[in-house]
Protein backbone atom coordinates (compact mmCIF):
# COMPACT_ATOMS: atom_id res chain seq x y z
CA UNK A 1 0.00 0.00 0.00
CA UNK A 2 1.25 3.32 -1.05
CA UNK A 3 1.82 6.16 2.05
CA UNK A 4 -0.23 8.20 0.36
CA UNK A 5 -2.97 5.76 0.58
CA UNK A 6 -2.62 4.65 3.80
CA UNK A 7 -2.82 8.27 5.28
CA UNK A 8 -5.98 9.14 3.06
CA UNK A 9 -7.41 5.51 4.70
CA UNK A 10 -7.06 7.20 8.08
CA UNK A 11 -7.88 11.12 8.00
CA UNK A 12 -10.80 9.28 6.13
CA UNK A 13 -11.49 6.93 9.68
CA UNK A 14 -10.94 10.22 11.59
CA UNK A 15 -13.63 12.32 10.08
CA UNK A 16 -15.96 9.07 10.20
CA UNK A 17 -15.49 9.22 14.39
CA UNK A 18 -15.78 12.70 14.26
CA UNK A 19 -19.07 12.26 12.51
CA UNK A 20 -20.13 9.97 14.88
CA UNK A 21 -19.47 11.68 17.61
CA UNK A 22 -20.45 15.40 17.02
CA UNK A 23 -24.08 13.70 15.53
CA UNK A 24 -24.22 12.77 19.64
CA UNK A 25 -26.66 15.69 20.69
CA UNK A 26 -26.68 14.32 24.83
CA UNK A 27 -23.51 16.44 25.94
CA UNK A 28 -22.51 13.55 28.46
CA UNK A 29 -23.00 10.56 26.11
CA UNK A 30 -21.05 12.78 23.39
CA UNK A 31 -18.38 12.72 25.56
CA UNK A 32 -18.51 9.13 26.67
CA UNK A 33 -18.13 8.26 22.85
CA UNK A 34 -15.41 10.99 22.56
CA UNK A 35 -13.47 9.37 25.04
CA UNK A 36 -13.53 5.78 24.56
CA UNK A 37 -12.80 6.71 20.60
CA UNK A 38 -9.84 9.29 20.83
CA UNK A 39 -8.05 7.93 24.90
CA UNK A 40 -8.70 4.03 23.94
CA UNK A 41 -10.45 4.02 27.45
CA UNK A 42 -12.89 1.07 28.36
CA UNK A 43 -16.64 2.12 28.81
CA UNK A 44 -16.06 1.02 32.68
CA UNK A 45 -13.29 3.26 32.58
CA UNK A 46 -14.83 6.05 31.03
CA UNK A 47 -17.44 5.77 34.08
CA UNK A 48 -15.06 5.15 36.99
CA UNK A 49 -13.18 8.07 37.34
CA UNK A 50 -14.01 11.09 39.48
CA UNK A 51 -12.85 14.42 39.27
CA UNK A 52 -9.78 13.89 41.89
CA UNK A 53 -8.57 11.43 39.23
CA UNK A 54 -8.10 13.75 36.35
CA UNK A 55 -4.91 15.84 36.53
CA UNK A 56 -3.73 17.68 33.72
CA UNK A 57 -4.10 15.63 30.41
CA UNK A 58 -4.30 12.25 32.38
CA UNK A 59 -7.10 10.30 33.70
CA UNK A 60 -6.00 7.42 36.61
CA UNK A 61 -7.70 4.64 36.24
CA UNK A 62 -7.97 2.87 39.56
CA UNK A 63 -7.89 -1.48 39.58
CA UNK A 64 -8.52 -1.11 35.78
CA UNK A 65 -9.79 -4.47 33.98
CA UNK A 66 -5.68 -5.00 32.68
CA UNK A 67 -5.43 -6.38 36.60
CA UNK A 68 -2.57 -3.57 37.09
CA UNK A 69 -3.02 -1.19 40.62
CA UNK A 70 -3.68 1.27 37.67
CA UNK A 71 -3.99 2.54 34.29
CA UNK A 72 -3.20 6.37 32.33
CA UNK A 73 -5.15 7.48 29.72
CA UNK A 74 -4.08 10.74 28.08
CA UNK A 75 -7.09 12.95 27.35
CA UNK A 76 -7.20 15.03 24.60
CA UNK A 77 -7.55 18.87 24.68
CA UNK A 78 -10.47 19.00 22.72
CA UNK A 79 -12.23 16.61 25.58
CA UNK A 80 -10.92 18.43 28.26
CA UNK A 81 -12.30 21.77 26.62
CA UNK A 82 -15.74 19.95 26.82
Amino acid sequence: MHLYNFWFMHFECIRMVDGIIFSIKNPRNRLMIELTARSCMRIGEVLKPTPSDIEDHRAVTQEPKSGKETETAFLPQIALER
